[in-house]
């Protein structure tokens, strides 16, 4: 078992969409696209349709958020 399977497992087993940072985030279905070591600051997350935070780059984008729970989910 790869750490990418190991990951995934988890993040589906605790009812997360993917992986997030300040920068980026990824879905399940294709996780660690950044390949080789751009995921050390990456936490679970929830994708999100709408961005309550006007400041976020991508407001009013579908993207990713580290939320505790889901929110406006998919």
């Amino acid at each position: 078992m790869t750490v990418k399977e190991i990951v995934h497992d988890w993040l589906k087993e605790h009812g997360y969409d993917g992986l997030c940072s300040d920068c980026c985030g990824c879905g399940l279905d294709e996780l660690f696209p950044c390949d080789e070591g751009g995921c050390g600051d990456c936490v679970p997350g929830h994708l999100t349709r709408e961005c309550d935070d006007a400041e976020c780059e991508w407001y009013g984008v579908s993207h990713f958020h580290a939320m505790k729970q889901k929110e406006n989910a998919k």
